[in-house]
C-alpha cells in the first residue's frame, strides 16, 4: 500500500498482475519522449528476447503507426513486462539488477518444439518403414 507517481513507462503490479502505464501525452498536452526505445529494443536483442530483424521491423511500423514498442511486444506476448521495463532502465542508463543474459521467447519455444515432433514423427516413420509397415 505505498503511494508512487505513475509517469509514462512506469511498471506497477495490482496483486498478480502486472502493468505498464502508458500515456499519449502528459499532463501540458505534449507527446512523452520515446528516445529511448530504439536503445530499448537493442537490449532486448542483446538479452536475445527478440532478433535484431524483428527488433528493426517493429521500430518501423511502430515510427509509422505511432505505436508503443514496448506494448506492442507485451500485448503479443513476446516479452513480460518486467523485461521491458529493464530495457528502458538500461537505455536510460540505470543499473538493472538480475538483468538477463538470455531470454527465451514463447515464439523460440514453439519453433523447438515443432521441430523435435517433426524429428520424433519422421524417426517413427524410419523404424516403421524398417519393420516392414511401409
Amino acid at each position: 500500500m505505498t503511494r508512487a507517481e505513475l509517469t509514462c513507462d512506469s511498471r506497477f503490479k495490482l496483486g498478480v498482475v502486472e502493468g505498464l502505464f502508458l500515456v499519449d501525452r502528459d499532463h501540458r498536452l505534449q507527446e512523452p519522449d520515446h528516445g529511448d526505445y530504439r536503445s530499448a529494443l537493442s537490449f532486448l536483442v542483446r538479452c536475445r528476447a527478440i532478433a535484431a530483424k524483428t527488433a528493426e521491423e517493429l521500430w518501423q511500423s511502430c515510427q509509422r503507426q505511432n505505436q508503443h514498442p514496448g506494448e506492442k511486444l507485451i500485448l503479443e506476448g513476446r516479452i513480460p513486462v518486467k523485461l521491458w521495463s529493464d530495457a528502458l532502465a538500461s537505455a536510460r542508463g540505470t543499473q538493472v539488477a538480475n538483468a538477463p543474459v538470455r531470454h527465451r521467447s514463447a515464439t523460440m519455444w514453439k519453433g523447438l518444439a515443432l521441430t523435435t515432433f517433426a524429428l520424433a514423427l519422421w524417426v517413427l516413420f524410419l523404424v516403421l518403414k524398417e519393420v516392414g509397415v511401409f
